[in-house]
Protein backbone atom coordinates (compact mmCIF):
# COMPACT_ATOMS: atom_id res chain seq x y z
CA UNK A 1 0.00 0.00 0.00
CA UNK A 2 2.81 2.41 0.89
CA UNK A 3 4.40 1.72 -2.50
CA UNK A 4 1.38 3.09 -4.32
CA UNK A 5 0.18 -0.27 -5.62
CA UNK A 6 -3.33 -1.63 -5.65
CA UNK A 7 -3.56 -4.48 -3.16
CA UNK A 8 -5.62 -7.61 -2.73
CA UNK A 9 -5.98 -9.28 0.65
CA UNK A 10 -8.05 -11.97 2.27
CA UNK A 11 -10.79 -11.26 4.77
CA UNK A 12 -8.87 -12.23 7.89
CA UNK A 13 -8.28 -10.34 11.09
CA UNK A 14 -5.66 -7.65 10.65
CA UNK A 15 -6.02 -7.41 6.89
CA UNK A 16 -9.66 -6.37 6.86
CA UNK A 17 -8.81 -3.59 9.31
CA UNK A 18 -6.28 -2.15 6.83
CA UNK A 19 -7.97 -2.76 3.50
CA UNK A 20 -11.37 -1.19 2.92
CA UNK A 21 -12.93 -3.10 0.03
CA UNK A 22 -13.20 -1.04 -3.15
CA UNK A 23 -11.68 1.96 -1.35
CA UNK A 24 -8.08 1.07 -0.40
CA UNK A 25 -7.88 -2.35 -2.03
CA UNK A 26 -9.81 -5.49 -2.72
CA UNK A 27 -10.78 -8.10 -0.16
CA UNK A 28 -11.37 -11.67 -1.25
CA UNK A 29 -12.60 -14.66 0.71
CA UNK A 30 -9.48 -16.71 0.00
CA UNK A 31 -10.66 -19.11 -2.67
CA UNK A 32 -8.90 -19.31 -6.01
CA UNK A 33 -11.85 -18.00 -8.03
CA UNK A 34 -12.29 -14.83 -5.98
CA UNK A 35 -8.55 -14.13 -6.09
CA UNK A 36 -8.47 -14.70 -9.86
CA UNK A 37 -11.47 -12.42 -10.36
CA UNK A 38 -9.88 -9.67 -8.25
CA UNK A 39 -6.59 -9.89 -10.16
CA UNK A 40 -8.40 -9.79 -13.49
CA UNK A 41 -10.49 -6.81 -12.42
CA UNK A 42 -7.33 -4.85 -11.63
CA UNK A 43 -5.56 -5.92 -14.80
CA UNK A 44 -8.47 -4.90 -16.99
CA UNK A 45 -9.35 -1.62 -15.29
CA UNK A 46 -6.52 0.91 -15.08
CA UNK A 47 -8.76 3.59 -13.57
CA UNK A 48 -9.82 1.29 -10.72
CA UNK A 49 -6.21 0.17 -10.18
CA UNK A 50 -5.04 3.79 -9.87
CA UNK A 51 -7.95 4.78 -7.64
CA UNK A 52 -7.25 1.94 -5.20
CA UNK A 53 -3.48 2.52 -5.27
CA UNK A 54 -3.83 6.25 -4.60
CA UNK A 55 -6.30 5.72 -1.76
CA UNK A 56 -4.18 2.96 -0.22
CA UNK A 57 -1.03 5.09 -0.30
CA UNK A 58 -2.83 8.03 1.26
CA UNK A 59 -4.32 5.78 3.94
CA UNK A 60 -0.99 4.34 5.09
CA UNK A 61 0.67 7.74 5.08
CA UNK A 62 -1.95 8.90 7.58
CA UNK A 63 -2.22 5.62 9.53
CA UNK A 64 -1.79 6.00 13.29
Amino acid sequence: MASGCAVIGTEVSGIRELIRHDKTGLLVNGDVKSLRDAINSLISNEKKRKYLADNACEYVRNYH
